[in-house]
């Protein structure tokens, strides 16, 4: 059981951070392609 318990903390918490890395590079990408996509 701890051991199951640590896995699903673990993967949950890379899934986490995994979510914040696309979402600031998907940010980025869209800040950059507005100017392009506007002239």
């Amino acid at each position: 059981m701890k051991n199951t318990t640590k896995q699903i903390k673990g993967i949950m918490g890379f899934t986490l951070i995994e979510l914040l890395v696309v979402s600031a590079s998907a940010t980025m990408l869209i800040g950059l392609l507005l100017p392009a996509i506007q002239k």
